[in-house]
């Protein structure tokens, strides 16, 4: 099994997943997850940086969060498929 392009992440849910329920019976889950990472900057000040993903499931594990998961609860999503938003740099020409 290869570990390239896989992403772990542990975090608090931010808000009850939107779940969406298809003609077909298959259902789409769509929820925050916020990770946070502490650290302490160079003056030794703890310092905290959170970060909000958008976590999309569909299937089966839709179901999982459908049934499972609500807000504040703390999962772990391990995942081989990850998607980024691409931004076109612009230039002040």
């Amino acid at each position: 099994m290869s570990i390239r392009n896989r992403v772990s992440l542990i975090g608090r849910v931010g808000a009850d997943p939107e779940i969406i329920a298809f003609p077909d019976n298959n259902l789409k889950a769509k929820f925050s997850l916020a990770t946070t990472e502490f650290y302490k900057d160079s003056g030794g000040i703890k310092k905290e940086d959170t970060h909000w993903h958008t976590i999309i499931a569909f299937g089966k594990i839709a179901n999982i969060v459908a049934e499972h998961v609500k807000k504040g609860k703390e999962i772990a999503k391990l995942s081989s498929k990850v998607s980024v938003p691409f931004c076109t740099p612009t230039s002040n020409e």
